[in-house]
């Protein structure tokens, strides 16, 4: 299997986004994508906000996964405003150091999945409110498929990955339109 075939379609109304072998969220700054040997690098860390925002894209996922495209745009606004507060507080948690992390696409059994949260990521609930109102996506928008290729290097991305002793198996990137200040 290809890099590019270990890459399916997306958004936070399918179930794939959270894979359970995720034990770790961390968001940084794309530095490297290696697609012969299935890898690419962030320079970044672990981030309280990272995680309590992949809650949230669960929860909308969650709430949403039977919906028509009008109403999950609804709901979906709805949730992500219940999450503000949670997401102020871990905004203002200390993150770990910056590193440099290197994560492998899964095995063969494995999905990468790219969600492209840049209108959302990273920004306060007045501007979610008017980005969302705006926004008028049609459902295969919403299905459209972003690939590895897509990725570019000093984009900031969440990785939703499992965390192993001697490998880091990515499932989700993020597409962040900012990274957090330190």
């Amino acid at each position: 299997m290809s890099s590019l075939d270990a890459v399916t379609e997306s958004t936070t109304n399918t179930c794939e986004t959270f894979d359970a072998k995720i034990n770790n969220w961390a968001e940084g700054v794309l530095l490297t994508i290696d697609a012969d040997h299935s890898r690419f690098t962030i320079r970044g860390a672990k981030r309280p906000y990272a995680s309590e925002y992949a809650k949230m894209l669960k929860a909308i996922h969650d709430k949403t996964k039977h919906m028509t495209h009008a109403d999950r745009l609804r709901q979906s606004l709805e949730v992500r405003l219940a999450w503000k507060g949670d997401l102020e507080k871990a905004h203002a948690q200390e993150a770990e150091k910056e590193c440099d992390m290197t994560f492998q696409l899964p095995g063969h059994d494995g999905k990468l999945v790219v969600v492209d949260e840049t209108p959302y990521y990273n920004r306060d609930a007045k501007s979610v409110t008017t980005i969302a109102a705006t926004a008028n996506l049609t459902d295969k928008e919403c299905k459209a498929i972003h690939a590895l290729k897509d990725l570019k290097v000093g984009e900031c991305v969440v990785v939703g990955y499992d965390g192993g002793l001697l490998r880091n198996d990515a499932y989700v990137v993020i597409k962040a339109n900012a990274c957090l200040s330190k």
